[in-house]
C-alpha cells in the first residue's frame, strides 16, 4: 500500500469511528444532517490544532538536538579513544549498586 493511499484509509477510519462513536452515545441512528455535523466537527478541530502548534519551535529544538547529541556522542567516542571504556563501566557499576540501595531502601 501506498503512503498517500494509507493517509486516505487512515482518515476514512478515523471518520468511520466518529460516526459510529456518535450512533453508540446517543443511542441513536445517524442522518445526513449529523454525519455533516461531524464532519465539520473533525475538520474544525483538524484546523484548530495545525493552527496550535507553530513548527517554529519544533524544528529549532530538533536541529538544537541534532547538535547537542553530534557533539556528546564526539565526546564521549573521543574519551573512550583516550581511557578505554573502564571508567565507563566502573561508573555503570556505582550507578547500579546506588539504584539497588535506593530501591532497597524505599526512595
Amino acid at each position: 500500500m501506498k503512503a498517500h493511499e494509507a493517509t486516505r484509509l487512515d482518515a476514512l477510519r478515523m471518520l468511520k469511528t466518529a460516526l459510529m462513536k456518535y450512533k453508540v452515545d446517543t443511542m441513536k441512528d445517524l442522518d445526513e444532517h449529523s454525519e455533516l455535523q461531524i464532519l465539520n466537527m473533525l475538520v474544525k478541530q483538524r484546523h484548530e490544532i495545525a493552527e496550535a502548534h507553530f513548527w517554529g519551535p519544533i524544528a529549532i529544538g530538533f536541529v538544537v538536538s541534532f547538535i547537542v547529541g553530534l557533539v556528546v556522542v564526539k565526546t564521549f567516542i573521543g574519551f573512550i579513544g583516550r581511557y578505554g571504556l573502564a571508567p565507563f563501566v566502573w561508573w555503570r557499576i556505582l550507578v547500579g549498586v546506588a539504584g539497588l540501595v535506593a530501591l532497597a531502601r524505599g526512595w
